[in-house]
């Protein structure tokens, strides 16, 4: 009689077991597919903002028009448009007029010629905090090499954006000059990086690396 009762509580369990599996996917499908399916507000801004881009400048460096100051009124042709596997998943082609060189609209931003999902904003924030590479990667599930070459493309561009604010700044506030001491590759090579900023702004005006001789022993 026992194990007839047995027999009858089985596929109750086998049941119950099946719906707790069946209730996990579906949980992990909806944290992986659901920021896709919420998410579509910011992909349709993301590609209008490209499709009504017009580039700044030619992307070839040898063009006359390889230049922010450019005359004509309709320098680039849009030149066909594809579908990309990573967000915003539409890749706009331009034409130059002048030297008919062919580039894409991602050669104006951080995502160029990336493979990998962008990640710029969550590298630069995590840095901020204090995480290693090591430990950014493992976090984002990306490889370390991939986040160091992104941390020198967001340097790179840190350095041309304040390159570009500093040429329209007017020195308003007293400026502050101070140092740091730090070395490269080894302590065998010490350095100073001399900077000037803002007393109230913090913001800073010029830096410059002298290099040092080595102290002690």
């Amino acid at each position: 009689m026992g194990r007839k009762n047995d027999e009858y509580q089985t596929p109750a369990r086998v049941s119950l077991t099946i719906s707790e599996i069946s209730r996990s996917f579906l949980r992990t499908v909806f944290c992986i597919l659901g920021p896709m399916w919420s998410n579509n507000e910011g992909l349709n801004k993301a590609q209008a903002k490209i499709r009504k881009f017009e580039p700044p400048y030619c992307a070839n460096p040898v063009c006359t028009w390889h230049t922010v100051e450019i005359e004509h009124p309709k320098p680039f042709i849009r030149f066909g448009a594809r579908k990309i596997a990573r967000f915003p998943y539409i890749n706009q082609r331009f034409r130059c007029r002048k030297c008919l060189a062919t580039f894409a609209e991602s050669f104006f931003t951080l995502r160029f010629r990336d493979r990998a999902a962008d990640s710029y904003e969550q590298i630069h924030d995590f840095m901020l905090d204090g995480w290693s590479g090591g430990a950014i990667s493992r976090r984002l599930k990306i490889a370390e090499d991939t986040v160091r070459r992104r941390k020198k493309k967001l340097a790179r561009w840190g350095l041309l954006k304040w390159a570009k604010d500093l040429s329209k700044v007017k020195i308003e506030e007293s400026i502050a000059y101070d140092g740091l001491e730090n070395f490269s590759n080894s302590q065998y090579d010490p350095n100073n990086l001399n900077h000037a900023v803002g007393r109230e702004s913090f913001f800073v005006y010029d830096f410059n690396l002298s290099p040092l001789n080595r102290k002690g022993r």
